[in-house]
């Protein structure tokens, strides 16, 4: 599966985010909620998660609501 994003930010029509998701049978084009910020919000906090260096900053602490551990590796 592949999933991407197109972020629009226009003074007209106002931003919107558009979701592409790929799978083996179907492309499927949706219109999300999240805005520019919520959207930059929600890469940084999935970048947190994925980034075991980071666990401990205070941004990836306050975007995840986590407190990870050398345990949680």
């Amino acid at each position: 599966m592949l999933v991407t994003f197109l972020d629009t930010n226009y003074a007209f029509p106002p931003e919107e985010t558009f979701v592409r998701v790929v799978t083996k049978t179907e492309i499927r084009w949706v219109l999300s909620e999240l805005g520019t910020a919520a959207l930059a919000r929600q890469v940084q906090a999935l970048r947190c998660g994925l980034d075991t260096e980071a666990w401990r900053s205070a941004p990836c602490k306050e975007l995840t609501g986590k407190n990870y551990t050398d345990a949680d590796r």
